[in-house]
């Protein structure tokens, strides 16, 4: 008895610890290997097209299984789950289980969501849908601990409009770094039906852009709270919603405890409703640095007055604050525990005059000497600012030269070029917020291929992964094949929005190539781009002879050391007469009046980069050769 005993206690234990690893094809993916699946597995599907139906989408969803992960087999193709043929949408739910992980895999024509689950994710998921738009083609319903990120979800029925993500009630739940767009009504809606007794709660909304790319039809507002409780809405870029009381980039209406922050908001602002229902209040919210290119914030509250409301450093290039309909200057003013604070309107920067009732809190605001002019022309927006990449392959071929204006691909000197290695990158910081409407790429003298380009608002770090890309770095365009030379070309639709782009490379052994970048489109904000982390570039195998390059011209002008660190000294035959230092834009730097045959010139405080030495000599040679500062 006793050996039985022992046995049943080792199969039990070993049961308990098992995880499979499942492989699917387009041939295996049925009804029997689906319902087959165990708690604890982690399921992988080769690249091809898998078509739903009601009988794999119950065997899928039916079971109550936790801790699977399902995703992609590899980092190439896609994994499609495609409904196309059925009448409608499908629906596909899971339901009241744990630990799921959905990764790398694109769902056409099906509508997804988990319903009742806890601690699961959603992660770099597409979702296409081209027949019938459903409010929440990717939802959240009374989840707590989940996560959708890195998805993007496009819609484009042209019937009707629809909503991008669905969160019903929950808790500790997060939406990061998605894109949506297309004939969008709305984009994020959070609410609950209970009017406060079963509300969303403790809930961030961080990252991504959200484009409606339609007039026509229905809108329902961009980001839709209703009835929710400490919600963060952060780095969010939201474009397309009209200005209007249907429209609007974020409606919060019968909330408390929201913070929305470092988000642009490109077409309208924010509107603050309050509704007579069972349970209606709005109070506590902190409103702050923000950019508003077009829309205000305004207020919209014939039921009750708003408590602690604190809008502060915000910038609205065209609009305003109106806080009307029954506010009170009392309650607005009331302390606002999220900002530390009593509500008021604090230092921002507005186009026109703020409404607000008499004793309101309103001070350090200021209003904007110029005008926004839509119809300024498009410039390249990258000549001349400050770039970097994961290394450099040679001491001259810096990031710099990929933003000097010159698009010859067959000239090393004139490319800015990495060691081969993982995630090899090139970015460049255009010095402020800009609309962006275009981006060029000029391959250099290897193959560009398998890369992605990536539009951020914050700083993209050195490691070139999803978490260090920045809270709202956007993939605009994915590439996958290319040849020496080539120009890609990106038009965007709806113009996005950011202060760095990025050229990533994908692969493991990859080396990044390029001759030029520019970025048509206009600046909105002037930043210091000195705010930037110092740039540390990754380890390269050192050149087996390391030199100084000495540049000497007809004229026997010299210039060395090339690159310098210091001191640069210039020798010339004939006496000097100038000596101007000169950045890639075409400004002049600095000029150094030192009569004689020999210069130096101190520039340690000389920023890293590519510049222009001009030397004129009192035989009135000019001299021009590039400098390399490290």
């Amino acid at each position: 008895m006793r050996r039985f005993l022992l046995t049943i206690l080792a199969l039990t234990f070993f049961s308990a610890g098992y995880s499979a690893e499942i492989n699917f094809t387009t041939a295996t993916f049925t009804v029997e290997a689906l319902e087959a699946i165990p708690s604890g597995s982690t399921v992988l599907f080769e690249p091809g097209v898998y078509k739903m139906n009601e009988a794999l989408r119950n065997a899928w969803q039916g079971t109550k299984r936790h801790r699977i992960t399902y995703k992609r087999k590899g980092d190439k193709g896609e994994v499609i789950f495609d409904a196309g043929e059925m009448e409608g949408l499908l629906g596909l739910q899971f339901r009241y289980m744990e630990e799921l992980v959905f990764r790398d895999l694109v769902f056409e024509n099906i509508k997804f969501g988990l319903y009742g689950c806890k601690k699961s994710t959603i992660d770099r998921v597409t979702v296409r849908e081209n027949k019938v738009t459903a409010d929440g083609i990717v939802a959240l319903l009374r989840c707590d601990h989940c996560v959708i990120s890195n998805c993007e979800i496009i819609l484009s029925d042209k019937a009707e409009n629809g909503r991008g993500i669905a969160v019903w009630n929950g808790d500790y739940n997060k939406i990061l770094n998605n894109t949506i767009r297309g004939r969008l009504r709305g984009a994020v809606k959070t609410w609950t039906s209970q009017n406060g007794d079963d509300r969303s709660m403790n809930l961030l909304i961080q990252g991504g852009h959200y484009t409606r790319e339609t007039t026509e039809g229905s809108e329902d507002h961009g980001i839709y709270t209703h009835d929710c409780t400490t919600v963060v809405i952060d780095g969010v870029t939201i474009s397309g919603f009209s200005d209007s009381s249907a429209g609007g980039s974020i409606k919060l209406k019968n909330d408390d405890n929201i913070e929305v922050k470092n988000c642009v908001f490109s077409t309208s602002g924010i509107l603050l409703r309050i509704e007579s229902q069972t349970w209606f209040h709005l109070e506590n919210l902190w409103i702050h640095d923000n950019l508003f290119i077009d829309g205000s914030v305004g207020s919209w509250t014939p039921d009750l007055a708003p408590e602690g409301i604190v809008i502060e450093n915000n910038r609205f290039l065209k609009g305003s604050v109106g806080i009307a309909r029954n506010a009170t200057a009392e309650n607005f003013n009331k302390y606002s525990a999220l900002a530390k604070k009593n509500g008021g309107i604090y230092r921002n920067e507005i186009a026109k005059a703020i409404s607000a009732p008499e004793g309101t809190n309103v001070c350090g605001n200021f209003m904007r000497t110029t005008a926004v002019d839509d119809d300024a022309p498009l410039t390249n927006i990258a000549l001349g600012k400050p770039a970097r990449q994961s290394n450099d392959l040679t001491e001259q071929s810096v990031a710099g030269l990929a933003v000097d204006g010159n698009t010859e691909a067959g000239q090393e000197a004139n490319l800015a070029r990495t060691h081969p290695g993982e995630k090899r990158y090139w970015q460049v910081n255009l010095g402020g917020v800009a609309e962006i409407h275009s981006i060029k790429i000029w391959a250099g003298t290897e193959d560009l291929n398998n890369f992605d380009v990536l539009v951020s608002r914050d700083f993209m770090g050195p490691k070139g992964n999803g978490k260090d890309y920045g809270k709202e770095a956007c993939v605009v365009k994915r590439f996958k094949a290319g040849t020496v030379g080539e120009m890609y070309e990106l038009e965007f639709e709806s113009p996005v929005f950011g202060k760095y782009v990025r050229i990533a490379r994908r692969g493991e052994d990859d080396a990044l190539d390029l001759a030029e970048v520019e970025v048509m489109g206009k600046m909105l904000t002037e930043e210091d781009p000195s705010s930037d982390p110092a740039h540390v570039p990754e380890q390269a195998p050192e050149p087996e002879e390391p030199e100084t390059l000495a540049i000497t011209d007809p004229n026997e002008i010299s210039i060395s050391p090339n690159p310098v660190a210091d001191r640069l000294h210039v020798v010339a035959k004939s006496e000097i007469k100038r000596v101007e230092l000169i950045n890639l834009s075409g400004k002049v730097i600095n000029v150094f009046e030192a009569p004689g045959r020999e210069v130096e010139l101190y520039l340690k405080g000389l920023g890293k980069g590519l510049y222009f030495v001009l030397v004129s000599t009192h035989d009135g040679n000019v001299i021009r050769n590039r400098l390399v500062k490290r």
